[in-house]
């Protein structure tokens, strides 16, 4: 019986390596379709989008409704109006742009998740019950949900 250098060995593994690569390489791409890719993003409290939710900078945005002018007897009996936000543990700051967006309490996605990056904040949302006022600003916002809930 003769002796097995460690070179031969090491050479062995490694064309074996290879050869195991180019098998799974040649084995084939398995797709997904939208349900398991829908039912994987459920798992992480993700969603997927599609192409015409996507809101491109730049693009023609929505114009803007102009308020109606209000006599000024009617300002001062109007209350401000408040709306709960419920943020529940693994809500995204996209997640959370689509209730607010939902409860007009702001008028555009792009612009609340752009301010949250630019303000680093994406990640410190905050889990549990919030009361906003409507017309508060993003900035007002972002502090709010970034903020626990009774501080």
């Amino acid at each position: 019986m003769s002796k097995y250098s460690l070179k031969n060995i090491v050479l062995g593994i490694g064309i074996g390596m290879v050869i195991a690569s180019f098998v799974n390489l040649n084995s084939g791409i398995r797709h997904l379709t939208v349900e398991e890719l829908e039912r994987e993003a459920e798992r992480y409290n993700l969603r997927l989008i599609k192409k015409t939710e996507i809101e491109v900078p730049g693009a023609e945005a929505t114009p803007t409704p102009t308020p109606t002018p209000v006599a000024e007897a009617d300002k001062n009996d109007q209350q401000p109006e408040f709306v709960d936000i419920s943020i529940k543990q693994g809500y995204t700051s996209y997640i959370v742009a689509d209730e607010l967006l939902k409860n007009n309490l702001i008028s555009s996605k792009t612009d609340f998740i752009n301010r949250m990056d630019a303000l680093q904040k994406s990640n410190k949302l905050q889990v549990g019950s919030f009361r906003l006022q409507r017309g508060s600003s993003i900035e007002l916002i972002i502090e709010i949900i970034t903020t626990a809930p009774g501080q």
